[in-house]
């Protein structure tokens, strides 16, 4: 597996104390992959599936979780939803 490498070290001074973390942490967790490996990774991003080929991904997208399973309340809600949409469609045509 090929890495990059710093040719000098970074100047840490304009970030915050938390943000050096954030970037360490960050770092920490994808540097175990290949570029391969972190390209299939970023289509997983909500992002990358919402947007278009070519299309830029909007950059609230990045206050997107990842799915989760939905609550019972949730799917009842959901079911509602869906049922109304889809009676109003049937009305309209």
């Amino acid at each position: 597996m090929r890495k990059l490498l710093a040719l000098r070290e970074p100047d840490v001074k304009v970030f915050r104390p938390e943000e050096v973390d954030l970037i360490r942490e960050t770092l920490e967790e994808f540097l175990v992959f290949d570029a391969r490996e972190l390209t299939n990774k970023t289509h997983e991003f909500a992002g990358y599936q919402a947007a278009a080929m070519n299309e830029e991904i909007p950059y609230n997208m990045v206050f997107v979780d990842d799915a989760r399973p939905l609550s019972p309340e949730e799917q009842d809600w959901a079911s509602t939803v869906v049922k109304e949409y889809r009676e109003r469609q049937a009305l309209a045509s």
